[in-house]
């Protein structure tokens, strides 16, 4: 098989789509190991500089969504660890709340909101890792998931970063980093709310330096990341400070009968508003 046939069966995924839809078809289907191991060895083989030339002719840029800017607490968990998940599981299909019920060890809040968003956040950063895929709500151990932990570690990351360059995020970060330095915020521009960047920030530095790795192993010569991480936590921090404030001004807001209850009849709230979050359901910091 020639660089260009591996090139295009990589992107387009065509091999892989196969076996997936073999392991939803057939609940007995056992993976061809060999088969899988073969096709990665042959898609580690081919430059990295080539994936990233092949990624700029045919990945768009503009294709960058909220849900590519990964917000993952731990690299194990959505990596080896729920790889045990799924073959622990026989593979027959997890939602959010199934996946997040095997990581309580991670997560402070014992309820199903907070193992939903766990279980999402995890699953869906193994996807962008070329890991697991997604059928009707239910997630799945690709084929090539079933291999990884037989790879050496080197080969794992290597396989990782090529990967990655099928997300359209990594595929323009470390394209650009090529050219110039990059800064992680420009790219985060489609979440509009700040409070969650600062770990979406860490997830995305944290997937985007086995790319950076990657590249440095095989002498690609790459620009710098630009650290803005303290400016935004300092802006967020601003911007929390300024929504407190406007709670406690907002007695200016309220009824004059509100105002002057009793002592007696302010014992629910002792005279003044809940804050807006006070009786959120309690969520884990992912």
């Amino acid at each position: 098989m020639n660089k260009d046939d591996v090139l295009s069966m990589f992107f387009s995924r065509s091999y892989e789509n196969q076996l997936n839809e073999r392991v939803l078809d057939d609940v007995d289907y056992v993976v061809d190991k060999y088969g899988v191991l073969n096709y990665v060895a042959n898609v580690i083989h081919v430059p990295y500089c080539d994936y990233l030339d092949f990624g700029v002719c045919h990945q768009n840029a503009c294709l960058i969504q909220p849900r590519n800017i990964t917000q993952s607490s731990s690299f194990a968990a959505c990596e080896s660890e729920i790889i045990d998940v799924f073959l622990s599981e026989d593979n027959k299909g997890l939602d959010f709340v199934s996946i997040g019920r095997h990581f309580t060890k991670y997560i402070r809040s014992d309820n199903d909101q907070a193992y939903r968003k766990y279980g999402e956040n995890q699953v869906k950063t193994c996807e962008q890792l070329g890991l697991a895929f997604e059928y009707y709500k239910h997630w799945y151990l690709n084929c090539v998931g079933y291999i990884y932990m037989d790879l050496h570690v080197e080969d794992q990351r290597s396989l990782l970063a090529r990967n990655l360059l099928r997300d359209p995020l990594y595929a323009k970060m470390t394209s650009d980093i090529r050219q110039h330095d990059v800064d992680i915020l420009e790219y985060m521009a489609c979440i509009k709310s700040n409070e969650t960047k600062p770990r979406r920030y860490e997830s995305v530095a944290r997937l985007l330096s086995i790319c950076l790795v990657e590249c440095k192993r095989e002498g690609i010569l790459i620009h710098s990341v630009i650290n803005n991480k303290t400016e935004l936590e300092s802006t967020v921090k601003n911007e929390k400070k300024q929504k407190v404030k406007k709670k406690t001004d907002r007695s200016q807001f309220l009824p004059f009968s509100y105002l002057q209850l009793d002592e007696e009849e302010t014992s629910y709230g002792n005279g003044t508003m809940a804050a807006e979050d006070e009786y959120a359901p309690a969520t884990n910091d992912d």
